[in-house]
């Protein structure tokens, strides 16, 4: 990956509909170009963490008649994914989930696998986003 400040590898817009998630998940592992030699499981934390945001996005988009806006960026050292949506509401990581509860770790997830993340409200809803390390493999195929 060339050392560009702020490299756009995707920027689309979806519905905030279930259906979104796959769709943004595989345009972003589909971004990473293999000549980049980026470790497997370094791209397995990115698709994750989209994924993560992606759906979030769609659980708390606020307002269904307007689109989530997911982008990427290639960054030296690290990718930063960002995902807007319509809702002002900020999220917050859930202190505790009990082992019944269905939904509550997908920020814990973000916060574990990305080097930050955040959030910020805009006039037009918010953005959710992280940082996640690329690490590189041999060209060889070792590490």
């Amino acid at each position: 990956m060339p050392e560009e400040l702020n490299r756009v590898i995707v920027d689309m817009t979806v519905p905030p509909t279930e259906s979104s998630v796959p769709l943004v998940r595989r345009a972003v592992r589909d971004a990473v170009h293999p000549a980049d030699h980026v470790d497997p499981d370094a791209l397995g934390d990115l698709v994750l963490v989209v994924s993560e945001l992606a759906g979030n996005a769609v659980v708390h988009a606020g307002d269904v008649s307007r689109s989530i806006r997911a982008r990427c960026f290639a960054q030296p050292g690290h990718w930063r994914i960002e995902l807007h949506d319509a809702s002002p509401v900020l999220p917050r990581l859930r202190r505790s989930v009990e082992d019944g509860d269905s939904h509550g770790r997908g920020l814990r997830i973000v916060e574990r696998l990305s080097l930050s993340w955040g959030a910020a409200t805009s006039m037009r809803g918010k953005s959710v986003w992280a940082c996640v390390a690329v690490r590189r493999r041999c060209p060889d195929g070792g590490n």
